[in-house]
């Protein structure tokens, strides 16, 4: 029931956040229903720089950092259904999380809320 409470505050969270208009300690969150061996950035805009609290997924995923031409895996998460993530790292629009979905036959929803901290 708490995850289930989770996914549905974060996905309330997402039909109204406006990220590229974020101020400051406002909320960021998406969902991205990440394609078989896809991947998905979560990767602010301009000179925003975000705390990523959570990320939230369906099945496995590895997260990585990623500058845009080098990555460095931080971690592979794999188990049941609706798994969560606190990283708690600061990311901006050249530093970035990558997140792969490593489920090869099936859609990954992933998604993710922070703080606008600069």
């Amino acid at each position: 029931m708490k995850r289930l409470l989770f996914v549905f505050t974060v996905l309330v969270i997402c039909l109204f956040a406006f990220n590229s208009y974020a101020a400051v300690g406002d909320v960021v969150a998406d969902c991205d229903p990440t394609a078989a061996s896809g991947s998905f950035d979560i990767r602010p805009p301009g000179s925003d720089e975000w705390i990523i609290h959570n990320i939230t997924f369906t099945k496995n995923i590895e997260i990585q950092r990623y500058d845009g031409t080098l990555t460095s895996g931080l971690v592979q998460l794999i188990g049941p259904d609706w798994q969560n993530f606190e990283p708690g790292f600061h990311i901006n629009n050249t530093d970035r999380f990558r997140l792969l979905n490593i489920y090869v036959s099936l859609v990954n929803n992933i998604c993710y809320d922070g703080i606008q901290t600069g």
